[in-house]
């Protein structure tokens, strides 16, 4: 096997197999892993063509200052007789991050697998805010190269233990080509799929930027208020619910009833108040930034850009860390 400009490449060990491909560690590079598509890959030649494409962009901010990785962006393709059989992208250290549910979610974050990296435990309030605002400095940094995240799932989402956020699957992301060519994302989990997306086929349907600001909403009201979920009562492990709901636009309680505030709210908008941290925590009224609006029309949502400065004010504002359940 060989990169796009001859460069030989020697796999090594198999990391991990997923839907679309086999990840590989790649011999004298520890910094590169290689994904190598299945042979049998429905729409394989597609998907050769939309990494192609990926591989001649090259996104500011795919690396922090720091050397944190932000995207596991396709950096070289990999090929085999002239033939792309998959790409090379950074590789994250595994041993100190984990999937974002291990975070938000208190239950996880309290108890972490054996075989899983055990500082979750540790997480405070200070870290779950550090967390946000590096959650929206990465969708910013997917939007500057005019990506569309799509799939934006908490397992496509990586903390590490410095609160250092990673999104990977990127050549799942909607990206458009040079060329115009637009490459759709096709998938989606319904919990973290806006409203105005439901009911339609995403194989045909491009998204909008605005539609990864909704799912961004979520995960920051997921970090920020003990992992429930805005649009369902109670707690986030009743994702089915909470995906109903979104179709709905309205938050029931577990029950299944709407509540009093859900049937009186405007029509498109949902009312919110499930159990949050104690804004005693922060500075007067610093607390209300916290409340992310989650709304059907696509004009009124947070930009990542201005909700990663206000979770950056409520960090340095705050008071001594909250000690989360």
């Amino acid at each position: 096997m060989t990169l796009q400009n001859g460069t030989p490449i020697q796999l090594g060990e198999r990391l991990a197999r997923a839907g679309e491909g086999t990840v590989w560690d790649v011999v004298g590079r520890p910094e590169w892993v290689a994904k190598i598509f299945h042979p049998d890959l429905k729409g394989l030649v597609a998907k050769r063509e939309k990494v192609t494409a990926m591989t001649r962009v090259k996104p500011a901010g795919t690396v922090s200052r720091d050397g944190s990785i932000v995207l596991t962006w396709p950096q070289h393709l990999v090929l085999e007789g002239g033939v792309v059989r998959g790409y090379v992208m950074l590789k994250v250290d595994t041993r100190t991050t984990v999937e974002i549910h291990s975070v938000s979610n208190p239950t996880d974050r309290r108890g972490p697998l054996p075989n899983q990296p055990q500082w979750p435990r540790r997480a405070d309030w200070a870290f779950l805010l550090n967390t946000a605002a590096n959650l929206c400095i990465a969708v910013e940094a997917a939007h500057r190269v005019g990506a569309v995240i799509g799939d934006f799932q908490e397992r496509n989402i990586l903390v590490s233990d410095t609160s250092r956020v990673t999104l990977v699957d990127c050549d799942s992301m909607q990206f458009t080509a040079a060329s115009g060519r637009r490459y759709l994302c096709d998938v989606g989990r319904p919990e973290f799929t806006a409203p105005e997306l439901r009911n339609v086929d995403l194989k045909k349907t491009p998204r909008d930027r605005s539609s990864d600001l909704f799912a961004l909403a979520v995960h920051l009201h997921l970090l920020l208020m003990n992992g429930n979920h805005p649009f369902s009562r109670g707690s986030v492990d009743r994702p089915r619910r909470a995906a109903g709901c979104v179709r709905s636009g309205r938050r029931r309680p577990l029950g299944g009833r709407p509540t009093i505030a859900a049937q009186n709210a405007p029509t498109g908008t949902t009312a919110i108040d499930p159990p949050r941290p104690d804004p005693g925590t922060l500075r007067p009224g610093l607390h209300l930034r916290c409340r992310i609006p989650h709304v059907t029309s696509t004009g009124q949502r947070v930009a990542a850009g201005t909700a990663g400065d206000h979770h950056r004010q409520v960090q340095t504002q705050s008071k001594p860390p909250l000690s989360l359940p």
